[in-house]
């Protein structure tokens, strides 16, 4: 979030952020937001955990939001809170299928009180927006099928972009070891045991490695010490670097997901791609299907079964016997996932709203 409110406001917009913040969050994000020009950031108190204190921030957010002539709601909880300020003109930032994906992980309990709720600030939100950012194009068709056909000359997609400076590219490291990278949040969305069990069966062909960088400790420390795997973390400005360290990056979410997973693309995605390095991800990932076979700079996984394993273990081999596929990879991050062209889209998205209203 950080880099296109920074980018918003280097482009002459008078920007006030409003977040839910925790102390590490806050003091994280401070040196950046802090120093931009034409930035005002309101760290709010996280609060309580759970839907009461979720509730509570919806509220809270409601009040902040009064009286502002321009709302960007980034997820449903804001979503619900631009809903109820009702200020003149506001964009739904979607993200995900919020409610589903929290269904699918159990974070919310089907049928419950809380996702009814929930499901009516989505239909909500398809219906006030001004306008709409999805993720993946992949997500507009289901937004119509949903909420009908009103919805999709509203969406603009903007994907989770990279600073393909600070991301940039650089050659395979040597092919003695081949290096696997899970970095960023590790939770529950994401297919651990198949990603340990594709590095494992890469062991067998030849030397390989998995480093799991995590900002924190994850509830699955124990299962990867079993593999003799430890989780360390780093700044995010030598993130990069280690990037290039490696030669394959893994996002590989759960098929359990369903239909949430239309509308997302993860970050590291595209800070992989940046810096030259093939991913690996499940299928039905946003657009990243597509998008990888269009410049075959990665492997899309389908299933758990040994075969799919071998065939996707077969791909990676192929791509990283390939001089040109750091290239490619480089070129997919600049047409996708240019943090530039995505803070130009939202600039235009906003002038588009505000004239219509």
């Amino acid at each position: 979030m950080v880099p296109y409110v920074a980018g918003l406001a280097q482009r002459g917009l008078k920007v006030s952020l409003h977040s839910f913040e925790d102390p590490h969050a806050t003091a994280v994000a401070h040196p950046v937001l802090g120093a931009t020009e034409g930035l005002t950031w309101w760290p709010h108190d996280f609060g309580r955990p759970g839907a009461v204190g979720g509730a509570m921030r919806i509220a809270r957010g409601a009040k902040v939001l009064r009286g502002a002539k321009l709302v960007h709601a980034r997820s449903d909880p804001a979503a619900a809170s631009a809903i109820l300020a009702r200020p003149p003109c506001w964009i739904w930032d979607m993200r995900s299928f919020w409610v589903d994906e929290r269904v699918a992980t159990g974070y919310v309990r089907r049928g419950s009180p809380e996702e009814r709720i929930m499901r009516r600030v989505e239909r909500g939100a398809a219906r006030s927006a001004a306008g709409i950012v999805t993720l993946a194009r992949s997500a507009i068709s289901e937004l119509a099928r949903r909420h009908g056909p009103s919805v999709v000359p509203k969406c603009e997609v903007v994907t989770t972009c990279v600073d393909l400076q600070h991301f940039s590219p650089g050659p395979l490291p040597p092919p003695d070891t081949v290096r696997f990278l899970l970095a960023g949040t590790l939770n529950s969305n994401y297919n651990l045991p198949l990603m340990l069990e594709l590095v494992e069966r890469a062991s067998r062909r030849r030397p390989s490695a998995l480093t799991v960088l995590s900002p924190g400790p994850t509830p699955w420390d124990a299962d990867l010490r079993a593999h003799h795997i430890e989780v360390s973390s780093v700044a995010r400005s030598e993130m990069p670097e280690q990037v290039r360290a490696h030669h394959v990056g893994l996002s590989v979410r759960r098929a359990e997901e369903g239909v949430s997973l239309l509308a997302a693309t993860p970050t590291k995605v595209g800070e992989f791609l940046a810096a030259g390095r093939p991913v690996v991800v499940n299928a039905g990932l946003g657009d990243l299907d597509t998008l990888l076979a269009d410049y075959d700079c990665g492997v899309v996984v389908r299933d758990r079964t040994g075969g799919e394993l071998e065939r996707a273990l077969d791909e990676i081999d192929r791509l990283l016997a390939d001089d040109e596929v750091s290239a490619r990879c480089r070129r997919l991050a600049e047409a996708a996932f240019n943090l530039d062209t995505g803070v130009d889209r939202l600039v235009a998205l906003y002038e588009r709203a505000a004239a219509v209203r």
